[in-house]
């Protein structure tokens, strides 16, 4: 392994893993017959929220039940004939016919195989994550309300690359959102912006380019 090439591999789920979040949260407003934009305003509200005073935060922390948080959301949520919108299962629906992104994690898996120590670092809304198909990628699995963190604390970083045995200014992280690669980079890592999937993908393979196939 070349001393420049990064030793772990740190991914996001939602949006790097997976299809974009905007198109999974288009199919979800559709099923469900509410409104996208106003959906999109609610979210982006709770997130721009203090962590304490923030419904979304507190779910990603652990701190709010998804039963709790799915009656919040839904009081906020109207149909266009006003009709209320049930809360139970609104988190399992959000996310149930989201989409897999396979060349990316086609791509960690090869990069796993070149001796690459790998991570998953989620936010994570519940857990109903393929859990299976994550652990023939990943060495580790890091869930935010599993940890009581979450990104862009630089702590949850730091969780990561001491699971992985891998101090930090060795480990690369990959996100989708801004504010989550800033928090990488505050902890010590390297840090990739998986803004546009094929662009991203590229990076990665330019970046591990140098190693072989055989794991040590």
């Amino acid at each position: 392994m070349s001393p420049m090439s990064p030793a772990a591999l740190l991914m996001d789920y939602g949006g790097v893993l997976t299809e974009r979040m905007d198109l999974v949260n288009a199919r979800f407003c559709a099923g469900l017959g509410i409104d996208s934009e106003a959906f999109g305003q609610i979210l982006a509200e709770w997130a721009a929220r203090p962590d304490l005073d923030s419904p979304s935060h507190a779910l990603e922390r652990g701190e709010l039940s998804v039963a709790a948080f799915e009656e919040l959301l839904a009081a906020r949520l109207r149909r266009p004939d006003s009709a209320p919108v049930r809360a139970e299962g609104l988190v399992r629906r959000m996310f149930a016919e989201t989409e897999w992104d396979e060349q990316t994690f086609a791509l960690v898996a090869e990069i796993r195989a070149r001796g690459v120590r790998t991570a998953l670092v989620s936010n994570a809304w519940g857990t109903d994550y393929p859990l299976e198909r994550l652990r023939s990628c990943f060495d580790e699995l890091v869930f935010s309300n599993q940890v009581r963190l979450r990104k862009p604390d630089p702590r949850i970083y730091l969780y990561a690359s001491r699971a992985l045995g891998v101090p930090p200014s060795r480990c690369l992280f990959v996100d989708d959102r801004a504010a989550n690669v800033a928090g990488a980079i505050e902890a010590g890592m390297s840090a990739l912006h998986f803004a546009d999937p094929s662009t991203g993908r590229q990076r990665l393979r330019e970046l591990f380019a140098g190693l072989s196939m055989n794991r040590p």
